[in-house]
């Protein structure tokens, strides 16, 4: 129907819709956000099960309220490769540059048979970034048995992962209010938590996760470390691996980044 005037509405006509889907057409699909297309970049894989792959963890955030966009340049490609840089293990890796962003990764899938790392910054402050849990880890068994999640190593380099990604708002962009969050985990089915070592805490036999992902989307202030996004995210995320016993290991989980150095942004 076509809403009308005073003559209310009416059937369209077969050359009116026509013309509707032809302007449709020529105005091409929606545009994403610099926002939709980190998070994009970052969770990807989220709700991918891969039995030959490890699990890998993803990290988007973007200025809780919109900044002026910066003027990317050489010194801006730079300090975004350095970024890179702190966060993967791998070697090589290299820069493409677009209009609005700058992005670092390995955009031909590796031999090593796995989820390649890859990041990408945005002019608006946004900036979405993903990588294996495990770099370098030989792949899970082929005859798919469980596979172990470390917590303390998941939010080791989770912390990493914020530490860096949040330098590019905070401090490269020039922006000093909240961020919005999203910290994420993939291809986690068939996995089982780990607390640092099995010797150093050990855990009663635990049924094997069975959802393909997690994640959980937060508001971080200004000057925060990363440890007020790590304990309101991973309760969730141990639950999820059947672990319900979190505020238990808190403390060890704290003493893992807690020497780590921070400069408040």
């Amino acid at each position: 129907f076509l809403r009308g005037g005073k003559e209310g509405d009416r059937h369209a006509s077969l050359r009116e819709i026509q013309h509707l889907f032809e302007t449709q057409a020529l105005l091409g699909p929606p545009q994403r956000s610099p926002w939709q297309l980190a998070c994009g970049d970052a969770f990807v894989y989220l709700q991918q099960h891969i039995p030959t792959h490890g699990p890998f963890l993803g990290v988007a955030l973007t200025p809780a309220f919109p900044i002026d966009p910066i003027d990317l340049d050489n010194e801006d490609d730079h300090s975004f490769k350095m970024l890179c840089h702190t966060v993967f293990h791998e070697h090589g890796g290299r820069l493409r540059r677009e209009p609005d962003a700058v992005g670092f990764g390995w955009f031909k899938e590796p031999e090593c048979n796995d989820h390649y790392p890859y990041a990408r910054a945005f002019n608006d402050g946004s900036i979405g970034m993903r990588r294996r849990l495990y770099p370098g880890a030989p792949p899970p068994d082929q005859d798919h048995k469980p596979y172990p999640v470390n917590l303390v190593g998941a939010w080791g380099a989770l912390w990493d992962m914020l530490k860096a990604t949040s330098r590019w708002p905070w401090v490269h962009c020039g922006y000093e209010g909240p961020l919005t969050v999203h910290v994420g985990l993939g291809n986690l089915a068939n996995t089982y938590v780990i607390i640092g070592s099995k010797e150093d805490f050990p855990l009663p036999d635990i049924e094997p996760n069975r959802l393909p992902g997690w994640s959980k989307q937060l508001e971080w202030d200004h000057g925060q470390r990363p440890e007020v996004i790590l304990e309101a995210a991973l309760p969730a995320l141990a639950r999820q691996l059947q672990f319900g016993e979190f505020a238990a290991i808190k403390h060890r989980l704290q003493a893992e980044t807690a020497q780590r150095p921070w400069e408040e942004a």
